[in-house]
Order: C-alpha cells, then sequence, then structure tokens
C-alpha cells in the first residue's frame, strides 16, 4: 500500500490547489456579473470539455503511459493558469480569459481523472482494492473540507485571484515533480487497434455496460442533492451564512467518516453487499430530507448522505476495476467517469425548471424515491462482482 500512498500524495495536492481556483474562478463571476446566464456558461464551460476529453482519452489510456499523461494533464492546467495569471498582470481579467481556464482545466480533468484510476489497480496491492479507492475518497473529503476556507481566505485577500492562481501553479509543479520520480508500470500494448474501441468494450462486456448505466441513471436521479443544497438551506430555511456553512460541514464531516471506514473496511464490506446498497441509503435520506422541517434532522440525513458516498464511489469503481483487464482499464475508467461527468448536468436540466415549477422539497422527494428504486433493482447484479466470476470474465477476455 506504500507505492498507492506515495502516488496518492502528489494527486491531493494537485486536488487542492485546482478545487482553491475553481472555487476562486465561480465567485469572481458570481461577484463580478451576478448572472444566472453566466453562471449557467460557467457550468457548461466546466462539464462539456471534460465531456469530450472523457471520451477521447481512453483509448490512449491503454496505448500511452498513463504516469505521462497525468503530469501532461497537470502541465496544460498549469501553463493555462500561469497564462492567466499574465493577463490579469496585464490588466486583462475579463469573461473570455475566465471561461477559457474553465475550458482548459475541465479538458486537462477529463484526461486526468480516469488516467488516475486506472493507475489505481496497478499499485494497489491484491485484495485491497476497495481500501485504495476509499483512501482516495477520504482524500477527496478532506480536500473539499479544506479548500473553501483557503480559497476564500485568499480571495477576500487584497490579491483575491492572482493569489489562486499562484497557489494552483505552484501545488501543480510540486505535484507534477513528485510524481515524475515514482515508477509506475507501464502495460503491455495491444496490437490490434480495434480493441481500443470504447463501444467495442461495451459490447464484448454487457455487465460493464449495466454497471455504467446504472451510474449514469444513479447521477442523474441525485444530481438534486449535489447542486441544490444551498438554494434549499436558503428557500425553506430562511437561512443565514452559518446554516450554509454549518450544512457543507455535515456533509464534509460524513465524506470523511466515510473515507475513513471504506479504507479500513471496504474489502470485507464489498464482499457482502453491493454499491446499490449505499445509494439506498443516499435516496432515502434525500426523500426525507424533501419531507422534515427540522435542520438539526437535516444535518443529520446531510452527514449520512456524505457517509454513503465514498462507500459507493469506491465499491463501485472497485467492481469495474476488477471485472476489467489490464490492458482495457483506461477505457474503462474514462466511459466510468464519462457517465457522471455526462448525467450531471443533465439531471440539472430536468430538476432545476422542476425546483421552480413545484418545490425543490418535491423535487428531493421525487429523486429520491427514484435513486432508492434504481437501487433496489441495482441490488441483484451485486453477484456480478464475486471474484471468481471477474476471473472467468478476464480469461474470455483475453482468449477472445
Amino acid at each position: 500500500m506504500a507505492r498507492f500512498l506515495l502516488f496518492l500524495i502528489p494527486q491531493s495536492l494537485s486536488l487542492f490547489g485546482s478545487s482553491v481556483l475553481q472555487f476562486a474562478l465561480i465567485w469572481t463571476i458570481i461577484y463580478r456579473y451576478g448572472s444566472g446566464s453566466m453562471l449557467f456558461l460557467a457550468t457548461m464551460a466546466g462539464f462539456i470539455p471534460q465531456i469530450i476529453s472523457s471520451y477521447l482519452i481512453g483509448p490512449v489510456l491503454d496505448r500511452k503511459s498513463r504516469k505521462a499523461l497525468i503530469i501532461m494533464s497537470d502541465g496544460i492546467s498549469a501553463a493555462g493558469a500561469l497564462a492567466a495569471l499574465v493577463s490579469v498582470l496585464c490588466g486583462r481579467n475579463d469573461a473570455a480569459v475566465l471561461f477559457s481556464l474553465l475550458g482548459i482545466r475541465s479538458l486537462c480533468q477529463g484526461i486526468q481523472v480516469p488516467a488516475y484510476a486506472a493507475v489505481i489497480p496497478q499499485l494497489a496491492p491484491e485484495g485491497c482494492m476497495v481500501r485504495a479507492n476509499g483512501l482516495k475518497g477520504l482524500s477527496s473529503a478532506l480536500v473539499m473540507l479544506l479548500a473553501p476556507p483557503v480559497a476564500g481566505l485568499l480571495f477576500s485577500s487584497s490579491y483575491g485571484l492572482i493569489s489562486s492562481l499562484l497557489l494552483d501553479i505552484v501545488t501543480a509543479v510540486l505535484a507534477m515533480s513528485m510524481l515524475a520520480a515514482q515508477k509506475i508500470p507501464v502495460i503491455d500494448v495491444v496490437s490490434d487497434s480495434s480493441r481500443h474501441d470504447m463501444p467495442a468494450l461495451l459490447k464484448d462486456d454487457r455487465t460493464l455496460l449495466s454497471m455504467l448505466a446504472f451510474n449514469a441513471a444513479a447521477t442523474f436521479l441525485i444530481s438534486p442533492g449535489a447542486f441544490m443544497t444551498p438554494l434549499f438551506i436558503k428557500r425553506e430555511y430562511d437561512a443565514v451564512p452559518l446554516m450554509l456553512s454549518l450544512s457543507e460541514m455535515s456533509y464534509s464531516a460524513g465524506m470523511i467518516a466515510g473515507g475513513l471506514a471504506a479504507a479500513a473496511f471496504g474489502d470485507r464490506i464489498g464482499r457482502r453487499h453491493d454499491y446499490a446498497c449505499f445509494l439506498l441509503i443516499y435516496g432515502a435520506c434525500l426523500f426525507m430530507i424533501g419531507i422534515i422541517h427540522d435542520f438539526p434532522a437535516y444535518m443529520m440525513l446531510n452527514l449520512c448522505i456524505g457517509l454513503s458516498t465514498p462507500f459507493y464511489s469506491a465499491l463501485l469503481s472497485s467492481a469495474v476495476q476488477k471485472r476489467t483487464d489490464e490492458k482495457a482499464m483506461g477505457r474503462a475508467m474514462a466511459l466510468l467517469s464519462l457517465s457522471t461527468s455526462l448525467s450531471l448536468p443533465l439531471g440539472m436540466v430536468l430538476f432545476g425548471p422542476l425546483a421552480d415549477a413545484l418545490s425543490i422539497r418535491a423535487v428531493f422527494a421525487i429523486s429520491g424515491t427514484a435513486a432508492a428504486l434504481l437501487a433496489l433493482a441495482g441490488s441483484s447484479h451485486a453477484g456480478d462482482n464475486h471474484p471468481q466470476g471477474n476471473q472467468e470474465k478476464i480469461e474470455g477476455y483475453q482468449k477472445r
């Protein structure tokens, strides 16, 4: 596990700098323009390039060095931040600069996220896949907890966006230097180019297709919980800033506890339960949030949602990784990333207007119920994660 932890440190450092800058960019757009349309454009700039690059990078991850691709994506992102920094220092700090940087960062994230996930099976010890993914979730939760206050401190300083750009550049350079010194095995390249086709991978593995479809549907249904919580607190509880902070803290605390638990016990839990069980918890809590009217009870339910999230992510990622041949891991992780990044904005296309037509409570209750029903239906696929079935699938893939 030591090799994986050495790999996790630079990735967490890079994620921290990127998260701080992401907050600074969004806050700059909100404070400068105060427009819902501009915020929508910023959201699209943060999703569309990632969707495109996630799809295109899959075959490349199975042909080229994944370590080199991670370093390359960090380098491009840092170069974009440096160009934006120079532009700001020269007095140009308009929407074109902000949106261009959001687009570049999104493009790089579409490369880095699946590359990161594809390396995990190469470094995690045998039988510790869920633990490794749990540690990955824990690091993300810690970044989610630390990045907002750091971003707020830098954003409120006299240097504002400039300080966030500098932090992102420094953390990216440090992460690239640390990763460059590590040894990550390079997989053998498959000579048959047709084997690198992502649709062909799904055609060959119907169970993988069902897992990805399940995740896409789950992400679509829980998108209100991911995006609409601050608006829910403001509308339903006439929120003061402290309540918004407490809401974020309760979710982050749940994420950290869930990440720790998944890292410690995930491999044992993964043998008996399916990721669908934790989607059931998420859906049930989201439904309850939609019908209760007590803020402390809301915080407890929000904490439970945070607790279930790392388990769902770790178990689902591990299930995909365990049943996928190493030579196809890049494509599988790219498809998993794509199923998430595409479903979240699509969910808000439906649930955003629905929240105005009905209420956010009704949307939470509806989406939570639908997610719970999906989890109950998906639990029938738990048997696909058994090691024997995985080995038979891999051997069959290698024989084709």
